[in-house]
């Protein structure tokens, strides 16, 4: 069922003294979910034109699909941490909410957790891992039940549900760009009838679902290992190198090569 899969893809985090170089030059859209665990100092953020201030002592949840502008006029410490859900659910959820904060004192038992965020990304030791999940599925439970609008929620939830079986032929068949035909006739829709629903549903057109997992499993290869990008775009049903790439800057604003270095001085 989508609306049960809440796991977690831990993709980044760590400890960071966030200074002036922080600073980004326009907003950039980011792609993965975020938690900033302030310790000492102050910062800015911008969230789809929204300004707010980063003080410390607090927990903010900064939601993903959404262009974020940084600003530090001198210096902010914090623990950070980049989240996938693997659900399409909980993603679009996320993605559609505003920047959330606590302050860090009622959370303040969860600190050998939060505060061992750098030991867990350099040993990705299991049992940390699974604690570390644990905060993040309370936070997450806490921020959706606060914030969620109960019908227009169960609303969504139902138009989901129904779409379920097309949604896994996704899931399953993205690497190979399948009709719309074949994926409508998995809820036995006609193919205008389903990509209509599919759009109110998701807020995405199914073309643009089936390109954003294949630039998702690409993102991982690149910075899984050492493929190259011909071959990485054959294993996400790119036939054509120099499309792949088109395609790729488009969703992340830098190309595979530069993406591959970016992410090596990637900052919270």
């Amino acid at each position: 069922m989508l609306e049960s899969n809440y796991d977690l893809s831990l993709d980044k985090g760590g400890y960071y003294v966030c200074t002036p170089t922080w600073e980004t030059k326009a907003p950039e859209t980011i792609y993965e979910h975020r938690f900033y665990f302030t310790l000492k100092g102050r910062a800015a953020l911008e969230v789809s034109g929204h300004g707010h201030d980063l003080r410390a002592a607090r927990i903010y949840f900064v939601p993903g699909h959404q262009p974020v502008g940084r600003a530090c006029a001198r210096r902010l410490e914090l623990y950070w941490l980049h989240f996938r859900p693997l659900s399409p659910l909980l993603d679009f959820r996320l993605g559609r909410l505003p920047l959330y904060e606590w302050p860090l004192r009622r959370w303040q038992a969860w600190e050998p957790v939060y505060g061992k965020l750098p030991q867990y990304f350099e040993g990705r030791m299991e049992t940390l891992g699974l604690r570390v999940r644990a905060l993040l599925h309370m936070l997450l439970a806490e921020m959706l039940e606060q914030r969620a609008d109960l019908e227009a929620t169960l609303t969504a939830r139902r138009a989901m549900q129904a779409l379920e079986p097309a949604v896994a032929y996704m899931d399953a068949h993205f690497r190979e760009n399948p009709k719309l035909k074949r994926v409508a006739a998995q809820v036995h829709l006609s193919p205008v009838h389903f990509h209509r629903r599919f759009g109110a549903a998701f807020g995405q057109t199914p073309h643009q679902y089936m390109e954003r997992r294949r630039m998702q499993a690409a993102r991982e290869l690149l910075l899984g290992g050492g493929e190259r990008v011909k071959e990485i775009a054959e294993a996400c049903g790119y036939e054509n190198p120099f499309y792949f790439s088109r395609a790729f800057r488009r969703a992340y604003g830098v190309s595979p090569r530069e993406l591959r270095k970016k992410e090596t001085e990637r900052k919270p």
